[in-house]
């Protein structure tokens, strides 16, 4: 670089000195990226909440998500990465459907002259975008509609071992999925891959679930991940091992067979996938569980056995799997990151939001087939859920198209979903032995009964996401 001046000579230094800089910055290899994302969830259950009545709706909301980072290659494998996220929540249908939180509860009217915190008009579907319970994930705050996602530094070493710490998106682990906290490493030798993940806390960062990080997911524990991994031709054999500190170890293993792993659409290919799960809970982890329905104790030890077979001729596919529980296996993991590969969250917000899929002795069958016709993508699944709280019948319609000229991406789902909460159980949250439920009576003040019979509540709901996807350096 040749500059020229005249004038100043301290003003000069000081120029020369920022160009200098400068140029070294743009010698980086950087890259700015993002997307604008619209998510609605449209549920045609819409009656009025009426526990009296045991009417409990699906519910209605639509997203925005906006999503930049700043990615760097500082120096031969070592790389970084910083991005934000916003969302906002334009509709929620709960705000004329009514709430099922008490009175002083964090979200509920307020009493005595305190304040709550509704932003739409008393809707409720900020438990979805915007929860925020602290660190600790006990302390409900204020919704968030903002945050830092990215902001790691990593280090690969010609893929031998590497490093990564700070707040990143997670990747390949069968349990725990979405963005951590914390930090990872590897080293890896021939086709053997030994890892260690230490999560300080989880963020749920998308457009239809928005929570910034916390420990919510974890019992209000830090959760450790260790597992060893054998992969070569055809077969991966993944043990693994999982440790919510004082509450939760587990032992797991993920066994595939992968007939032809470099599958183009052309040909056939079976790939056949065995996952177990086996946590054990210590004396002060046997309580009910908090983060599925507050209705089924834990007992000593639970297990979780998932079988799934995936056929592939050409641009067809077709499959089934069977996922069974003993116990209560996904009472403190499994719920926010699960080998399934299928959305479980998608019950009414007034009933815990999420599936019986992960209940206590449930046993699933899924069975679907799809195929790829001029860039549209499509997929029909079919699910059977029975469990001692609930059954469940599903049929879903999946549709994807990429729009590649404009880099916008569509995603539809329309899905027949039935529900049948058995007597005795709580539609929504129990408390832990009580003949109480968690939800909230607005005609009686109270908080309503456990189910006197079995309660039909249709869950069939649209989906629809548009994505679009930018790069400015």
């Amino acid at each position: 670089m040749q500059v020229q001046f005249r004038g100043n000579r301290t003003a000069h230094k000081w120029l020369v000195l920022m160009l200098l800089v400068s140029e070294r910055i743009l010698a980086f290899d950087m890259s700015i990226s993002g997307k604008l994302s619209s998510y609605t969830l449209y549920g045609f259950n819409n009656k009025k909440y009426n526990p009296s009545k045991f009417i409990y709706p699906t519910g209605s909301y639509t997203s925005l998500l906006a999503e930049m980072n700043v990615s760097m290659d500082l120096y031969k494998g070592l790389h970084a990465e910083v991005g934000g996220m916003l969302s906002a929540l334009p509709y929620d249908s709960t705000a004329y459907q009514g709430n099922d939180i008490a009175p002083g509860q964090p979200g509920g009217p307020a009493v005595n002259g305190g304040k709550n915190y509704y932003n739409h008009d008393g809707g409720i579907f900020w438990e979805y975008i915007g929860w925020y319970a602290g660190h600790s994930g006990s302390n409900v705050q204020q919704p968030r509609y903002a945050m830092v996602h990215n902001a790691y530094l990593s280090y690969d070493y010609k893929g031998i071992f590497g490093v990564k710490g700070g707040r990143y998106e997670l990747s390949d682990y069968d349990w725990f999925t979405s963005f951590s906290q914390g930090v990872e490493g590897y080293v890896k030798y021939k086709d053997y891959k030994l890892r260690v993940l230490y999560s300080d806390a989880r963020a749920s960062a998308s457009s239809d679930w928005f929570w910034p990080f916390g420990r919510y997911y974890t019992s209000g524990k830090p959760l450790m991940i260790a597992e060893f991994r054998y992969q070569k031709d055809h077969w991966k054999v993944n043990p693994y091992f999982y440790s919510i500190f004082g509450r939760m170890n587990a032992p797991g293993i993920n066994i595939t067979y992968d007939t032809n792993p470099h599958f183009r659409n052309k040909g056939f290919r079976w790939v056949g996938t065995f996952v177990g799960f086996f946590p054990f809970f210590p004396p002060s982890g046997r309580g009910y569980d908090i983060i599925l329905f507050g209705q089924e104790t834990m007992g000593k030890a639970g297990q979780t056995l998932f079988f799934r077979s995936r056929f592939y001729y050409n641009k067809w596919q077709f499959g089934g799997s069977i996922y069974k529980n003993i116990g209560n296996a996904n009472g403190d993991i499994g719920i926010y990151g699960d080998p399934l590969g299928y959305n479980i969250w998608t019950n009414s917000i007034y009933d815990a939001e999420i599936n019986n899929i992960v209940g206590k002795d449930a046993l699933n069958g899924f069975l679907y087939f799809g195929s790829r016709f001029h860039g549209i993508t499509w997929k029909v699944l079919g699910r059977l859920t029975t469990s001692p709280r609930a059954n469940e019948q599903s049929v879903a319609l999946f549709l994807g198209y990429f729009l590649s000229r404009y880099n916008l991406k569509f995603d539809l789902k329309l899905e027949y979903y039935n529900n049948i909460t058995k007597k005795g159980y709580c539609l929504g949250y129990g408390f832990e032995g009580s003949d109480q439920c968690g939800s909230w009576d607005t005609e009686t003040n109270s908080y309503a009964p456990r189910l006197p019979h079995n309660v039909d509540s249709g869950r069939s709901h649209l989906m629809f996401t548009v994505t679009y996807g930018f790069q400015l350096l």
